[in-house]
């Protein structure tokens, strides 16, 4: 069947159409064991050679052209909802179109390591941020408290060093604070002075002493 006739044949079909040539695949077989015209064609010209060397015909005892390995059309297969598992095995599936993944793979790759570079640029300048906020604040409040002590009477001390280890436990997200101070009483150590703490807790020490010291220490 030609070619046209073929065609013009499959857009009309409301079955499946079959043939027997490679050639016809693609055009609007479904598929099937084929003759490969070309092998036919080697095999022709191989015969009318050895005619022509004056072997008489009778005499070639040339073999029958055999059908080739199964061969089936995807699209075909698609259109008449003929499962693949139908197939005979050792089946060859040509003109198989490519899903959106083996299409877009490259575009989806790329898409997803450009998110994941964008992700990571935004959470370091998170971070930075973050971090830059906190020394500001911290820088602030070193600054705000320094300023509190200047020229401050020293009866108001010790309550404005509360204060500011209140501030400090706050800004720093601390639980305690303490203050100690050295003493050159006997024994040598140091002694808490001032303490703040946010929430309840164990009892602290009020001094450490050294019970030994080295000569000269």
């Amino acid at each position: 069947m030609g070619g046209r006739r073929l065609t013009r044949l499959h857009g009309v079909a409301n079955a499946p159409l079959f043939g027997v040539f490679e050639t016809q695949l693609g055009r609007g077989i479904v598929g099937g064991p084929l003759v490969d015209m070309q092998e036919m064609g080697r095999n022709t010209a191989k015969v009318a050679a050895r005619i022509l060397r004056g072997e008489a015909p009778a005499d070639l005892g040339v073999a029958p052209q055999e059908m080739g390995a199964p061969q089936f059309d995807w699209r075909e297969l698609q259109r008449w909802g003929i499962s693949e598992a139908r197939l005979p095995a050792g089946s060859i599936i040509r003109f198989r179109q490519p899903g959106l993944w083996e299409r877009y793979w490259w575009l989806v790759c790329g898409g997803v390591l450009v998110g994941a570079v964008e992700a990571a640029l935004i959470v370091g300048l998170l971070v930075h941020r973050a971090r830059r906020r906190h020394g500001e604040a911290a820088a602030k409040l070193i600054a705000d408290l320094s300023s509190r002590f200047i020229n401050l009477p020293a009866d108001q001390v010790d309550p404005e060093i509360e204060v500011a280890q209140r501030r400090i436990c706050e800004g720093m997200r601390l639980d305690l604070s303490a203050l100690w101070q050295w003493t050159d009483g006997s024994p040598r150590g140091f002694k808490m002075t001032h303490l703040y703490r946010a929430l309840a807790g164990p009892r602290s020490p009020n001094d450490l002493t050294r019970r030994k010291c080295s000569p000269g220490a």
